[in-house]
């Protein structure tokens, strides 16, 4: 099977308090059918242009309410969400120490966490996939991104996963990591929605906000406040996983 991950970050390396990197993973052969879905939602209710957190206001707030529903209905649908504390100094020395300095190198070795641990969760314990399952990966584009780093994140991914996940003489791969324009995908929208909302509930914010009644709306529908504690290994449609530094890092 060939699960595509449509992923999108929320907030910015080099200033944010937080960094929320969320995606939606979904198998190959539903995608399409699930980008119609949520297009044609999107578009018959009246939000027209591009899906994102920051557009929420008192004014459409019910229709981002029922991209919710349409979300929980979805079965093929799932969102996975690395939390990550930037406030810390355990941040600024992971940059200096890891990193060389570069808040970009960081921001794909977090994306190498993120992508990896997720993979080795489903296939051992969610039992969602396979061994031989292959992922493509689809992140937002950003003006300050460097292409060249792709090769690498795609190379590190699979020497872990080579390492960590192979069964019955297989193991999953990361087969390509593309960077595109998430005004052309509602999948990739709706990951900046939910990762967005997943921040937000991380660094605080007024309670008086269409976006404070959204987070409350999301929290409602998974039956617990899980956006700030992370949620059970085992949550299989909405999985927060909350980041915690490590000693040492692996990357070329």
């Amino acid at each position: 099977m060939r699960i595509h991950i449509l992923a999108d970050e929320s907030g910015v390396p080099e200033s944010s308090d937080s960094l929320a990197y969320g995606s939606l993973w979904v198998p190959g052969k539903f995608r399409e059918q699930a980008e119609r879905g949520l297009d044609q939602l999107a578009t018959t209710s009246g939000l027209l242009g591009e899906l994102k957190w920051r557009k929420i206001c008192w004014s459409n707030i019910d229709r981002y309410e029922a991209l919710l529903g349409w979300f929980f209905a979805s079965k093929h649908v799932a969102f996975r969400c690395l939390v990550a504390d930037t406030s810390s100094s355990d941040y600024r020395r992971f940059i200096q120490k890891f990193n060389t300095g570069s808040y970009q190198l960081g921001f794909y070795k977090l994306y190498y966490f993120f992508l990896t641990r997720n993979i080795k969760l489903d296939l051992e314990s969610l039992k969602w996939t396979m061994p031989e399952d292959t992922f493509k990966v689809w992140l937002d584009q950003k003006p300050w991104a460097d292409p060249r780093r792709i090769p690498t994140l795609i190379s590190v991914c699979n020497s872990y996963l080579k390492k960590r996940c192979t069964a019955n003489s297989g193991h999953p791969q990361v087969i390509s990591v593309s960077e595109v324009n998430s005004k052309r995908y509602r999948l990739l929208q709706l990951a900046d929605v939910l990762a967005g909302a997943t921040r937000a509930a991380n660094v605080g914010f007024s309670k008086d906000t269409a976006k404070f009644q959204f987070v409350k709306a999301l929290e409602s529908k998974l039956g617990r406040p899980v956006l700030t504690s992370g949620t059970r290994v085992r949550e299989r449609k909405f999985n927060v996983w909350q980041f915690r530094w490590p000693a040492s890092v692996q990357y070329p």
